[in-house]
């Protein structure tokens, strides 16, 4: 739940993430936690839009959720390229790759959040 809650502001405090790029019922989806929708819209929208940060990260984290961690991957490593500050997508892709159990990689990502 907090972690949930910290996602959910994020774009409140970094305001510069793309947010024209995106698309209401994404994001109602998203704000739902219906995550594997969530991720079948914001691939169109990240599609449709490959230089919105915000659309990277949300479909990240939506299939980060649901357990698709090389999707997750690409989608956040798009994010970090895409979003500013990319400190957070890094953050978020450090939790991908424990989880996948690629321990070298989160440590290199936790790396590039305080650059």
């Amino acid at each position: 739940m907090r972690r949930t809650l910290i996602l959910l502001l994020i774009p409140i405090v970094f305001p510069h993430t793309g947010i024209a790029q995106t698309n209401p019922a994404a994001d109602s989806l998203y704000l739902a936690g219906d995550y594997a929708g969530a991720a079948l819209a914001y691939e169109t929208v990240a599609r449709q839009h490959p230089d919105s940060g915000r659309a990277w990260y949300r479909l990240g984290n939506s299939l980060y959720q649901t357990k698709r961690y090389d999707a997750a991957i690409a989608a956040l490593q798009k994010a970090t390229a895409t979003i500013q500050p990319a400190s957070y997508a890094h953050y978020l892709l450090a939790q991908v790759y424990a989880d996948a159990g690629r321990p070298d990689e989160a440590v290199a990502e936790i790396r590039r959040t305080a650059e």
